[in-house]
Formats: structure tokens, sequence, C-alpha cells
């Protein structure tokens, strides 16, 4: 199927009539995606589903309310991809695959309409509350990240939904295992997002932070501080969490460099208030000595319009 993104022409349409039959053998795009592994190389495996989503979009319904195992009774479109629950089952890699590249792959609006935010919200908490063995740890990883991926593209203008998405974030960062990027992976091309990452890019739009940008106004830059205090100090009380363990098994006592962890970030996010303040109160200054100045040459040139009068009385 990585013949779909191939950068021939040719091979591109002969993996495309090789796609189509095999579609039909095996009665859908999730059917077929089952007989694949996505989560060896993942790249390849993205640039592949990322085409076959495009080419059978119609087919990303079925995957998204398997994904969140929703009930078809509110949908108009039914499953046409054979056992549904059965591909859910046995292929839940291929599925989340499938059915978070069929969301990035739509406009807001049909996004809006498809994705049930509270479903994916309690899905994600599902996945990060269940406990399996060590071999099944990819897994719950891969899973958790494909949720993460949707949960950081849906709509987050309503209040509620931006308050779970937050608390959600904030426990991505204390109870997601943290992983080392090896130094292949990243010097390659395509990267590989962390729970971490996607947990961050979630935290930032929820404060209304979307990309870096440079020459920001006072407001955004207040937001900027805000969510990297916010991200410091998860980040300690992780550490701190950590550091403790490892003292208490050293028979250290407290964790002294944990606790200056702690004032530091506290220290930072006062100065990034206390510097907020002041560039409001600057600004506040500047319009208040605008306006004096205004005020001061309408007054002389009053003085100016009545100066000829008296001197033609005199």
């Amino acid at each position: 199927m990585a013949g779909l993104a191939d950068r021939s022409a040719s091979v591109r349409s002969a993996a495309k009539v090789a796609v189509e039959a095999w579609h039909k053998h095996f009665g859908g795009a999730l059917s077929l995606l089952a007989h694949c592994d996505v989560t060896g190389d993942e790249s390849l495996s993205e640039v592949a589903c990322r085409a076959l989503v495009m080419q059978f979009p119609h087919e990303g319904l079925d995957a998204i309310r398997m994904l969140l195992q929703q009930t078809d009774a509110n949908r108009r479109r039914r499953s046409n991809t054979g056992n549904s629950a059965a591909i859910a089952a046995e292929a839940p890699a291929q599925v989340a695959l499938f059915a978070r590249l069929a969301v990035a792959a739509m406009s807001e609006q049909e996004r809006d309409e498809v994705v049930d935010v509270p479903a994916v919200i309690e899905r994600t908490r599902v996945i990060l509350d269940t406990k399996r063995p060590h071999a099944d740890a990819s897994l719950q990883d891969f899973l958790l990240r494909q949720l993460l991926h949707i949960a950081a593209t849906v709509d987050m203008c309503d209040e509620v939904v931006r308050k779970q998405l937050e608390q959600l974030a904030e426990t991505i960062l204390l109870r997601s295992p943290v992983q080392r990027r090896s130094w292949d992976s990243a010097s390659s091309h395509t990267t590989t997002h962390t729970a971490f990452d996607l947990a961050v890019l979630i935290l930032r739009r929820c404060h209304g932070l979307v990309r870096l940008r440079s020459g920001q106004s006072s407001v955004q830059q207040s937001k900027e501080a805000r969510c990297t205090c916010k991200i410091i100090l998860l980040i300690s009380d992780l550490l701190d969490g950590e550091g403790s363990a490892m003292d208490h098994m050293a028979g250290e006592g407290e964790n002294d460099a944990g606790s200056f962890t702690r004032r530091l970030s506290l220290r930072l996010g006062e100065l990034n208030a206390a510097c907020y303040e002041c560039n409001q109160r600057r600004a506040d200054l500047l319009a208040q000595k605008k306006q004096a100045i205004l005020e001061e040459e309408l007054c002389e040139h009053k003085k100016q319009r009545k100066l000829p009068k008296r001197m033609m009385h005199s």
C-alpha cells in the first residue's frame, strides 16, 4: 500500500488498482488494514494509511465509531466493512490509525458533526487507566497517541470541553510514560510524536496558543508565559515524585533539588505575572501621556487664537 504515495505516477496507478482489488476481496479498507502491521514502521504506515483514507474517505466514519465504541443508532450511515466488532477487537491499532487520519482529513464543520469530544476524552482516560502487561504497553501507547492526535484537532470553543481537555493534558503529563528518542529517530525527516508532545500541544491549544510566532502581542506573550509556567510546574511535580521515591530508597531524606526546582518555577511564574502587570501599567501611562500632550497642544492653540484679539484691542 505504500505505493499509493510513491513519487512515480505509474507506481501510484498500479498500487491503486491493486488496493482496489484487495479492498473488494477483504470487504473494506479496515478489513484490509487488519492484515497489515501498522506499529512496526509508523512513518510508512501513516503514509500508506493516509493514501487509503483519501481513496476510501466514506469508511472513516465507521473507523471513528469503532474507535470510540459508539452505537450507530443515531448514525445514518451503516457499516459496510463486515463484522465491525470483530475488526475493532482484532485490529485496534489499525482502526485507531485509520480513524485519526480520517478526522485529520475532514473539514472543521465535518469534524464538529462527527467527532464526539466527550467520548474521545472518556476513551483516552480508559486507555490511560488500563493496566496492561509489558508486552501490550507499546499497543496501549500507540492507541493513546492516536486519540491524543484527535483531541488536539477538535474545536475548543466550549468552556466545559476546554477544561476537560486541559485536565486530560495535565494527567497525561503526570502519568504517561516518558519515551526517549534515539539519535537516529531524532535526525530522521519524519518524527513520531510522543504522548508528552501531544499533551503539551493540547495544553497550548487550551490556552489559546496554536503556534509560535515572532513579534507577539503582550496578550499572546502573557498566554505563553502562563502556559510555560504551568508545564514547568507539572514537570517539577513529576520530578519531585521521582526524586522522593529515589531518595526514600537510598535513605537520603528530602529531595532538596526537587524543592529548589519547585521554588524556582513558582518564582518564574511570579516574575512573568509581574512583567505582564508592568507592561499593562506602561501601556496605561503611555496612553495618559499621549492624552496630556493632546490637551496641552489644544490649550496652546486656544491661547494663540486669543493673542491676536488682545493685540487689536490694545
